[in-house]
């Protein structure tokens, strides 16, 4: 693939692909046109069959507003959203699919992807520790029209900064 925005790459190509990794932060924001319903279906056309889609979301150890607008938006473009909190950092992996699969289906997925580095040190983690669960769907949906991921993120950090002053 060519090194472009990653939703302008996606519009100008036919290819489809097995894993799609979202990682885009300007610290600590995440650029709003890569988070939204429509950018996650055009994700999910460039997916191929058992294809998936995995997106490193921030928080804190309390507030996972980000995590749950983020898997409501995917959960508009895929049937199925999973999550996996990761304990020694402040964040959350989002995994979704186009296929239905249960949490227990899609760890023994991720065993059987033995050879893809990125999949096997998230995966072994996530094996390890037994945290892959079924993703929240509550949360704020985004799209093209209403994005307000920064407003999220600024009340996050302003929320995390009261709390450690008290």
């Amino acid at each position: 693939m060519k090194v472009a925005d990653g939703r302008y790459a996606l519009e100008t190509t036919d290819t489809t692909y097995d894993l799609v990794c979202l990682d885009a932060y300007r610290q600590p924001y995440v650029p709003f046109h890569l988070a939204t319903v429509e950018y996650f279906q055009l994700v999910a056309k460039h997916l191929n069959p058992g294809g998936v889609v995995v997106v490193n979301v921030g928080r804190t150890d309390t507030d996972f507003r980000l995590v749950d607008a983020l898997s409501a938006t995917l959960a508009k473009a895929f049937p199925t959203v999973l999550a996996v909190d990761v304990d020694r950092y402040n964040n959350s992996m989002i995994y979704a699919t186009n296929d239905s699969v249960t949490p227990d289906q899609f760890a023994q997925r991720l065993r059987e992807k033995a050879g893809i580095p990125l999949v096997e040190t998230v995966a072994g983690w996530a094996l390890e520790h037994g945290n892959i669960r079924r993703a929240s769907t509550n949360g704020t949906v985004f799209t093209d029209d209403k994005a307000p991921v920064e407003w999220i993120i600024d009340q996050i950090i302003i929320d995390e900064a009261v709390r450690e002053e008290k």
